[in-house]
């Protein structure tokens, strides 16, 4: 990377007449992101505008990945205002992903209280903050499993001046499902409505809702989850799901039917048809699971099989 930065430091300072074409910064960026070199990476992101080229998202993703590398998480928040402001640009948590990976990788919760005290740090100097800033925070809560955490960043969305969107309420009832929390997610569900639009009775197809099919997955998971007992909600929402003509993904209907096999709910072989039909390919991790649960249910059979006989054995004896 040194190299690169006094070749660029000769070719742009000294030789001003060199203009280097967009695939050249390209590659200057993508260095710059892989060794964590923000200023490099926002100077080749500034010739990028001054040869016309409008700033697209794979120009503004590695002065992200930069700023990350280099713990600046004020500024790499920032920089997602920056891509909507300037680059017309709309980020999303996918774009938001080396913010939510420098937030989790180092294993610490308390890099999320980090990236949360950036955004206050960002309110301070009077930064507006992008949502998808905000949900990358809300994001690193849900993937460390802190629920209450994620439900606290939430509640301070209006004190940041952030409206919250979709993949918000998503994230959330991202953070309900892996604490099996289905009494909050309703709340969450229901505030999703009143802020986003609310979702009509299942099955109904009518009424304008925000709710879309990771929203459903969620809901849908929430209710095959191993300690919930109950799995009619869990088809309620897939037919709601349907309803509105989103598909669901294969984990979803893979879930379902997981979840009916260890049941012993005869809606299993229901569902599997359903996949069929949908022309749905079950993953070789599901049937093999299938298969690993019917040798184990055969074994477990055969162990009570012959403690009855034993059982019946001693009891002629006596």
């Amino acid at each position: 990377i040194q190299g690169i930065e006094t070749a660029w430091d000769r070719l742009i300072n000294v030789h001003t007449d060199f203009k280097p074409d967009e695939g050249v910064l390209l590659l200057i960026l993508n260095a710059s992101a892989r060794h964590g070199h923000p200023q490099l990476a926002t100077a080749a992101l500034a010739q990028l505008a001054r040869l016309g080229i409008p700033g697209a998202e794979h120009h503004y993703a590695p002065v992200l990945e930069a700023l990350c590398a280099r713990g600046s998480l004020p500024d790499a928040l920032q920089i997602l205002d920056t891509m909507r402001a300037s680059g017309g640009i709309e980020p999303t948590l996918a774009t938001a992903r080396p913010l939510v990976e420098s937030m989790v990788r180092p294993g610490d919760i308390k890099w999320v209280d980090a990236g949360f005290d950036a955004l206050e740090a960002l309110q301070v100097r009077g930064e507006r903050i992008d949502v998808a800033a905000f949900n990358a925070v809300l994001k690193a809560a849900e993937e460390y499993g802190d629920l209450k955490r994620a439900v606290v960043i939430y509640r301070q969305a209006a004190a940041f001046d952030v409206v919250p969107n979709v993949e918000t309420f998503n994230t959330l009832l991202a953070a309900c499902v892996r604490c099996n929390a289905r009494d909050q997610a309703q709340l969450i569900l229901a505030d999703m409505d009143a802020l986003l639009g609310g979702g009509g009775g299942g099955g109904g197809g009518s009424g304008a809702t925000a709710r879309d099919a990771d929203t459903y997955a969620h809901l849908i998971d929430l209710h095959t989850h191993p300690a919930s007992g109950d799995m009619e909600p869990a088809f309620y929402w897939l037919e709601e799901m349907k309803s509105r003509r989103l598909r669901p993904a294969l984990a979803t209907y893979e879930g379902i039917a997981r979840a009916c096999w260890s049941r012993g709910d005869e809606r299993f072989r229901l569902v599997l048809e359903e996949m069929q039909a949908g022309g749905y390919r079950p993953s070789r991790a599901f049937l093999e699971g299938l298969k690993r649960g019917s040798e184990r249910g055969e074994r477990e059979r055969t162990t009570t099989a012959r403690s009855s006989r034993v059982r019946g054995k001693e009891t002629k004896k006596a």
